[in-house]
């Protein structure tokens, strides 16, 4: 058990970093740990907490990181989160959290890493984390979130991985989402329609399909063109991965090696 005393610490008056992670404490997080305003590292990962996130944690202007991972927390995300003006890492994942993300979240301008997967969180994404400036990564896989993805998040400058797998999202991935970032991922929603291919590979497969002449074996007629046979794409659809062209297409071969030059994603 974390001790409430530790709430004492308010007075002194240097920054302290509290870590406690990979220990077997158990019970509540004290509220009593947002009266520490110069607490900059609150580390308390890898326990067997239990409860709720205290949103007295909110009054913690000086916190920089907060790791609350791998433990049993339980409850919604305090909308409280959104005041901590200096943090830059909120790590939640692996509890047992539900409710809504809090669009106060998105008032959080120097955060660049949040994750909040394997959780029960619900509801939509909300479009106010578009807000987040310097967000670098963003994990909200294994959730039961639904909705869209909202569009506000490709205006994410700084963005580098965003995690929306295994969720209940349906529509269309935004095209702004889908052009932003090195990698997002999305697969496991079964309502959600992935990003189409890029406009390269697009143009490719259009002068390949122009210039083949197709047996009755081979199904180009989708407008999807990762769907087209010997064409294999990666999980998100979002680019060709390689061409698999056989005895199927009988005429046009000449200009084969050409084409499969064109198509931007090949290696």
């Amino acid at each position: 058990m974390i001790p409430s005393e530790f709430g004492q610490l308010s007075r002194l008056d240097w920054y302290i970093k509290l870590d406690l992670s990979y220990n077997r404490l158990s019970g509540t997080i004290p509220s009593e740990l947002g009266k520490v305003s110069y607490l900059d590292n609150m580390k308390l990962y890898n326990n067997s907490l239990s409860g709720n996130i205290p949103s007295e944690l909110g009054k913690l202007s000086s916190l920089k990181t907060l790791e609350l991972h791998e433990n049993s927390l339980s409850g919604s995300i305090p909308s409280e989160l959104g005041l901590l003006s200096s943090i830059t890492s909120i790590l939640l994942s692996n509890n047992s959290l539900d409710g809504t993300i809090p669009s106060e979240i998105g008032q959080l301008s120097s955060l660049k890493n949040m994750k909040l997967s394997n959780n029960s969180l619900g509801g939509f994404i909300p479009s106010e984390l578009g807000q987040l400036s310097s967000l670098e990564n963003m994990v909200l896989s294994y959730n039961s979130l639904y909705g869209s993805i909202p569009s506000e998040l490709g205006q994410l400058q700084s963005i580098m991985s965003m995690h929306f797998h295994y969720n209940n999202l349906s529509g269309s991935v935004p095209e702004e989402v889908c052009d932003v970032g090195e990698t997002v991922l999305y697969s496991n929603n079964p309502s959600l329609i992935k990003c189409s291919l890029n406009s390269g590979d697009d143009a490719a497969l259009i002068a390949l399909k122009n210039t083949l002449t197709l047996t009755d074996s081979v199904d180009w007629s989708s407008i999807y063109y990762c769907y087209w046979t010997g064409v294999v794409c990666d999980s998100n659809n979002s680019y060709v991965e390689k061409l698999l062209l056989n005895s199927k297409f009988t005429s046009g071969m000449s200009d084969m090696n050409y084409i499969l030059f064109s198509v931007s994603s090949l290696p």
